[in-house]
């Protein structure tokens, strides 16, 4: 019997779905924002940011402000670029 690839991968995906037990509802995390401090090169630097499930996450761009890193964005592609042989440049 010969089965086509389509049909095989469709069974295969079915399969991983059944096995590793996908919830069907998201989970519910609470996020709220926070102020961190973070050492930047020895010196203390507040950052806004956000915890959600007791982490903390940094906005990048605030970040590669701080290690003075270039951030680029290509609409077109959906693409961020970090140059760290450039300057940071307010958008």
């Amino acid at each position: 019997m010969k089965i086509s690839k389509r049909l095989f991968a469709m069974i295969l995906c079915i399969a991983m779905l059944a096995v590793t037990g996908i919830p069907a509802v998201a989970s519910q995390q609470t996020v709220s924002p926070t102020r961190a401090t973070v050492i930047v090169n020895g010196t203390p630097t507040a950052f806004e940011a956000y915890n959600i499930g007791g982490n903390n996450f940094f906005k990048l761009r605030d970040v590669m402000e701080a290690f003075d890193v270039n951030v680029g964005w290509d609409g077109s592609t959906n693409t961020i670029t970090l140059d760290t042989s450039k300057s940071y440049v307010q958008p």
